[in-house]
Formats: structure tokens, C-alpha cells, sequence
């Protein structure tokens, strides 16, 4: 089936920047939810920078082709 992906990017007190990826699917009737990573980002959240390490993630878990 397909995986929708659901993200969020924040940055911590800290200066720490953070980008959390959830992917959420229906198996056997039933819907899955799976925390897939939380990236700590080394760079500004921009646009590029997100989609980069966004991919990244995406195929370290070989699921670019099944995404909704």
C-alpha cells in the first residue's frame, strides 16, 4: 500500500534544529503509524535543507516509491 509521510521541524532552546518524520499507512484494515527518524540538523531549516535530509531519510528506509 501507499505511505503518506508527516513531518515537523522546530528548533530547541539551544539552537538545536530538529526535523521529525512519521510515516502512516493501513495494513489489514488498520492504520500503522511508525515514528520513522528525527533528524538533527546541522543546517538553517530552509526549503533545501529539508528536502535534502526529507529524501535522505526516505531512502535510507527504501520507501520513495510507495509514498502517497
Amino acid at each position: 500500500g501507499k505511505i503518506h509521510i508527516a513531518q515537523d521541524s522546530w528548533s530547541a532552546p539551544q539552537k538545536l534544529l530538529l526535523l521529525g518524520l512519521v510515516a502512516v499507512w493501513v495494513q489489514d484494515g488498520k492504520m500503522q503509524v511508525l515514528t520513522m527518524d528525527m533528524i538533527h540538523l546541522h543546517e538553517s531549516h530552509t526549503g533545501v535543507n529539508l528536502t535534502s535530509v526529507f529524501y535522505k531519510s526516505l531512502q535510507d528506509f527504501s520507501i520513495v516509491d510507495k509514498l502517497l
